[in-house]
């Protein structure tokens, strides 16, 4: 699968998770998901941003392929940390402002120029013609 498709659908998976987290009610579950798949992701990058500096280290005659692997990691290690932050930051918010709180970050991020969309794009790191290698 190419690197800036996996990216796509990574970013309107997390749309609908900013959705889903700015509804009262729905954000507990939501929220606790966001931060569970947020723990995953940054697993996965930290595994391949590992895999990729070895590889460098290892095999300096593919040093692109391997400098792509640890710059996909590192982008889904920062991209699962934020995740994980802001699930468990909306799971506190609807939690001890009965929704009042999610309710007015529907609010903001209805008004704001990105919407609903991640604001930390997806690509920072990948989106030059890298493929996954699964």
């Amino acid at each position: 699968m190419h690197v800036a498709k996996f990216n796509r659908i990574l970013t309107q998976i997390e749309t609908g998770f900013n959705v889903l987290d700015s509804l009262p009610v729905v954000s507990v579950a939501s929220s606790l998901i966001r931060a569970t798949a947020g723990k995953v992701q940054m697993l996965v990058g930290a595994f391949l941003a590992l895999t990729g500096t070895l590889g460098q280290l290892i095999n300096s005659s593919d040093q692109k392929k391997w400098e792509k692997l640890t710059k996909i990691g590192l982008e889904h290690m920062t991209h699962g940390g934020l995740n994980l932050l802001r699930g468990a930051g909306e799971f506190l918010l609807g939690v001890y402002t009965y929704g009042i709180g999610n309710l007015v970050l529907f609010g903001i991020q209805f008004a704001s120029e990105n919407g609903f969309e991640p604001h930390v794009k997806y690509g920072i790191f990948s989106e030059k013609r890298v493929y996954l290698l699964v």
